[in-house]
């Protein structure tokens, strides 16, 4: 059977509550990796003696890499992720903890397909891994059910378009070919790093999603991004954010994509992606203009709504009401 070279990186930063038993988690695996690469980012509590304890024990090489600087969680991955010289490279957090068939499970699609990511559903626990009763996808409309009801689905049909309208991606549940590092890196800093990623792939290849629960991902208060919201306060609070602004922020980001993937635009898929940014982008530029009046704004909503750019950019009747009631 094909065996490819597994790279994990773990970024870690003042990790020392939860680190022991993520790093338990992967040395428990069925399939151990070939390489764990740790960059820290300054921590100045216990991290870095539990990280040299695990690495003079470990049956598996552990490189650790130090900042000289503080580099914040986005350029932190992505120092890690150059770091990595295996075929297939695993996203990992300090605080979650892996089931010990992970590896071997998502090695075992990229051997099967072509695809170029995998990402994984996963359950939510609370700060001492008890679970908290639902999944990671579970408040959202793009469960597993809004891919299929298959445990294993390879999104081949406009899973760029998709990505872009449901930032749905977790960097802990995620693995993809190191081909791709080229291209993604570097990561800009207005982006986030696992959006990122996955977007960049998705603009050129297929991925697959699988439904099994491969990772207890920790919520403790502390989570750098943690699981999705489900308390109506925190999803209006999050609503109150959109706007304007968040348009001017999408702009940018989308801007930055485009220029990224222009210089890799001889390949027809992402020849296809540059032409769908383009119109993406004539939509942002306008509704990033609204009028603040709602009355003026009205016409133009429903004007995008009967020509479909609300289902075609955006998540439609959900965006509508963003844009009615919470443009600032």
């Amino acid at each position: 059977m094909r065996r490819y070279s597994i790279s994990i990186a773990l970024c870690t930063y003042n990790g020392e509550k939860y680190l022991q038993e993520q790093l338990a988690s992967i040395g428990s695996q069925t399939r151990l990796p070939d390489e764990l690469i740790i960059s820290d980012d300054g921590s100045h509590d216990g991290t870095m003696e539990i990280i040299k304890e695990y690495q003079a024990n470990s049956s598996f090489p552990v490189i650790l890499n130090r900042n000289d600087k503080q580099l914040g969680v986005v350029k932190n991955f992505e120092n890690a992720i150059s770091l990595c010289r295996g075929d297939i490279i695993f996203l990992c957090d300090q605080d979650d903890y892996w089931y010990a068939e992970k590896l071997k499970t998502i090695e075992a699609i990229f051997i099967q397909t072509k695809c170029g990511m995998v990402f994984t559903n996963a359950e939510i626990v609370d700060e001492s891994l008890n679970p908290l009763g639902y999944s990671l996808f579970t408040p959202y409309r793009c469960s597993p059910n809004y891919f299929g009801k298959k445990e294993q689905m390879e999104l081949s049909y406009n899973p760029f378009k998709f990505l872009l309208k449901h930032n749905i991606l977790t960097g802990a549940t995620m693995a993809f070919r190191s081909s791709y590092k080229d291209i993604i890196l570097p990561i800009p800093p207005i982006w986030d790093h696992d959006r990122w990623i996955g977007i960049i792939i998705t603009a050129q290849s297929a991925i697959t999603f699988l439904s099994k629960l491969l990772i207890k991902y920790r919520q403790h208060g502390k989570n750098e991004v943690g699981g999705p919201q489900r308390k109506v306060s925190g999803l209006l609070t999050k609503a109150r954010k959109r706007g304007q602004k968040y348009y001017q922020n999408e702009i940018i980001k989308i801007e930055t994509l485009y220029n990224r993937l222009l210089q890799h635009s001889g390949e027809k898929e992402i020849f296809e992606s540059l032409k769908y940014l383009e119109e993406y982008l004539k939509y942002l530029y306008s509704t990033s203009n609204l009028p603040k009046n709602l009355f003026y704004r009205l016409p133009y909503i429903i004007k995008s709504l009967l020509n479909g750019n609300y289902l075609r950019y955006s998540c439609g009747w959900q965006q509508v009401g963003l844009d009615m009631f919470f443009y600032q």
